[in-house]
This record gives C-alpha cells, structure tokens and sequence, in this order.
C-alpha cells in the first residue's frame, strides 16, 4: 500500500536531519563540538532550534524572532553588503536577518536555506513586501543546491552549530563562494561567567576549533569581533581561497 501524501502538519513532525551529532565534530581533547549549543543537557530546546516544528517551534521561532536582532544587526554590519552582491543567509529562521538586510541593502539579490518548512513558510510570510523576493528554499548546510562560486557572501548567525556533517557544509560554502567571496558566522558566547545559563553557547576554545575547520575547507579565517551585552556575540569573517 503506497504511503499518504505528506501533509502540513506531518513534515513538520518529521525527525529532524542534519542535527549534528557528538564524534561528527569535535574539539582537540575529543569532546562533542558545541554541545552545549546542541542542547546536550537540553535536548528538546536544542531539536526545537536546530529544526522548529510544531507547538515548540512555533515558539522558538517567535523567541528568534524577538531575541535575535541585536546579533542580527552585529553580524549585518561585520558583513558589509555592497550594492549588487549576492547574499546567501543559511539557517535564516524566522527570516529577520533577511528582512535586516533587505532594508539595509535593497540593491543585493538575497537567498536563504533553512532546514525547516515552518520557518520558510513563517520567513516567506515576513519577506513578502521584499522586491525582488529573496529566493528561499529547504534544506540542509550539507547540500546546497546553487552552483558553484553563485554568491558573493554567506551569512550564518547562530545557526553553524547545527550542521552536519560540518566539513562536508563548510566545503559547500566554499563551493558557493566566488573567490575571495566572504563568509560571516555570528555566534553567542558562553564565557565563564556564564556556565549554567540556559541559553546556549560557543566556548571560546570550540571557536578556535572552528577556526582550524574552516582553514582545512578552504575558508582562510581573516578578522573576529565581539559585541558584549547581556550575553557576548562574536563574528567571524572567512575569506574563500582560490
């Protein structure tokens, strides 16, 4: 008997792909690489994250949408739009960061790849008065579907912890990237003295991990800044080598 159509409500339900999983990445001393922000000790926020669906999703997108413009704007800024540029977004969520930089910058082609039907319905809704609209699409940091040196930029803010496999993804944002094509990653931090925060956070030793993975894709790290408010974000800029 075949299987029924998919409907709204079961995609959303399906188990979630691409959720990094321990061993895939890890830092020098073997641990898991950014555990904490894969909800390690609180598994049911970290799958609401990295994949909303459902009831939980619906509102850790709407936390997204609330929460996350002061990293939005840092990581805007660090980018640099120029006019023209093509702009990938990857994990746009609820799509605020492509709202950002469709005001800020009405001259750049926009893009986004979320693994979420939700959130690309919920962005889509958002982006609507956008002209030309932003051309957003589902699926996975691992298998980027637009051809090779397509974009200009690619931007990830608060959403790289969550790919996986992670080589295999930060190899296909080189592949996207037109040479010297700039890559951004904006992160929240958990420094000392925010041991035992829910929230999660990257761990300044699992940022110079990072920085080694992206050296090995071919992703050469260039500058990082930090913006410090309640919790710290930083950005980090890679340029793509030839």
């Amino acid at each position: 008997m075949p299987n029924p159509t998919p409907t709204k409500e079961t995609e959303d339900r399906q188990a979630p792909r691409g959720l990094t999983q321990p061993g895939l990445a890890a830092t020098a001393d073997g641990r898991p690489l950014f555990a904490h922000y894969l909800g390690a000790d609180h598994k049911p926020l970290g799958l609401a994250f990295s994949r909303p669906s459902g009831l939980l999703g619906r509102l850790a997108g709407a936390l997204m949408a609330r929460k996350n413009n002061p990293m939005n704007a840092f990581a805007i800024t660090t980018l640099a739009p120029q006019d023209g540029e093509r702009i990938l977004e990857i994990g746009f969520g609820p799509g605020t960061a492509l709202a950002m930089l469709g005001r800020q910058a009405p001259g750049c082609p926009l893009a986004g790849l979320d693994p979420s039907p939700l959130m690309v319905r919920a962005a889509t809704r958002r982006l609507a008065a956008l002209s030309p609209a932003p051309d957003l699409r589902q699926g996975t940091a691992d298998a980027l579907p637009w051809p090779e040196g397509h974009f200009d930029a690619v931007l990830a803010v608060n959403s790289l912890p969550f790919w996986s496999p992670l080589d295999r993804a930060l190899g296909e944002v080189r592949r996207v990237l037109r040479p010297a094509g700039r890559f951004v990653v904006g992160m929240r931090m958990t420094l000392p003295e925010d041991q035992g925060k829910l929230e999660p956070g990257c761990a300044p030793h699992e940022v110079l991990t990072l920085r080694g993975l992206l050296a090995a894709a071919g992703l050469e790290p260039e500058t990082e800044s930090a913006l410090r408010g309640r919790r710290e974000t930083r950005c980090l800029v890679a340029l793509r080598r030839p």
